[in-house]
């Protein structure tokens, strides 16, 4: 088993955000299912990517001091599908993210 370091993790995070990006902005009807993740869904594997670094952003932006859910997260996730593109090349709102 290859073990990656810190940089070559976030590096790989990175390069596979970037190609659901590129994949939805080519016009991925988010209903298509995604074979790799049974019963997911583009728009369920971008929810995924999206909410991730939110989550961890809210919890230093808060300094959690206790467990605190994603689910109790502000997405700003928009209702329809069609901004998810924008909305997962978007960092959250306050990081420092490039």
């Amino acid at each position: 088993m290859t073990h990656l370091t810190h940089e070559q993790y976030c590096d790989a995070v990175e390069a596979a955000d970037v190609r659901l990006v590129d994949l939805l902005a080519a016009g991925s009807h988010m209903r298509t299912p995604v074979p790799t993740c049974p019963g997911w869904t583009l728009a369920d594997l971008t929810r995924h990517h999206g909410t991730t670094p939110r989550w961890m952003e809210h919890l230093v932006r808060h300094r959690a001091t206790e467990r605190a859910w994603f689910r109790d997260t502000p997405l700003d996730l928009p209702q329809d599908m069609t901004p998810y593109p924008a909305w997962l090349h978007t960092p959250p709102a306050g990081s420092r993210i490039p």
